[in-house]
């Protein structure tokens, strides 16, 4: 199936783009929804990277902005997924949405609207499963925001390795916050993945921090 694939630069949308491949899927272009702050179904961190990302694995890369409230966000986003379906020929789209009902609900219903399928390679992995398997692969990848009691400050900016995904899971039982960030408990920036071609390199970042949480904000980045 010829798909878009919704892409936030994150660990959750680069495995479901990577897995809708090898199901033989064909993705034609990255979409990026640029919300406004505290969107209720969308990604906000380290957008600015994704155009990068989709150049790294060779696929086209859209960049939309979508507001207006919960439901208004969606909307737009079916004005973007119609224009494409239309330019490009695709047959649906690819999310990276994995326990939450909300997100799935919403895309799934806007899939229905606009007869297109919606594929959700990750939907219904038990918890801790995708962050784990995206350090199986490989991946190189940053943690970029943190708003979950147990994830201080020491976190943003942080590689997930083998290491750190071991503390990451003691913390996640302890406090009680979801493994794989589920909820916007934590966010990724991925530098490097299986189905990238090029690495990135951040070249110049800062860090934010009001107590509870805080983000990575980039200033510079290169594809090697």
């Amino acid at each position: 199936m010829r798909l878009v694939a919704l892409y936030t630069g994150g660990k959750d949308s680069t495995l479901a783009l990577e897995r809708a491949l090898e199901q033989g899927h064909e993705v034609a272009a990255c979409l990026t929804v640029v919300p406004e702050p505290n969107s209720w179904a969308f990604h906000e961190t380290c957008l600015e990277v994704t155009p990068l990302q989709a150049e790294a694995m060779g696929i086209p890369h859209v960049m939309a902005r979508v507001g207006g409230g919960k439901a208004r966000e969606v909307q737009e986003l079916g004005i973007q997924l119609a224009a494409l379906r239309e330019r490009l020929g695709v047959e649906g789209f690819v999310s990276g949405a994995i326990r939450s009902s909300y997100q799935k609900t919403r895309l799934d219903e806007l899939a229905s609207e606009l007869g297109l399928k919606h594929v959700a390679p990750n939907w219904g992995s038990p918890p801790g499963s995708v962050v784990k398997e995206v350090v199986n692969r490989g991946y190189e990848v940053l943690v970029s925001s943190v708003a979950a009691e147990g994830l201080g400050r020491e976190w943003i900016g942080r590689r997930l390795d083998a290491e750190s995904l071991e503390e990451l899971l003691v913390l996640s039982e302890k406090h009680g916050f979801d493994p794989d960030g589920e909820g916007g408990d934590y966010e990724t920036l991925v530098l490097w993945a299986p189905i990238f071609r090029r690495r990135i390199r951040l070249t110049e970042w800062a860090t934010t921090w009001d107590g509870y949480s805080g983000r990575l904000v980039l200033g510079g980045m290169v594809l090697e």
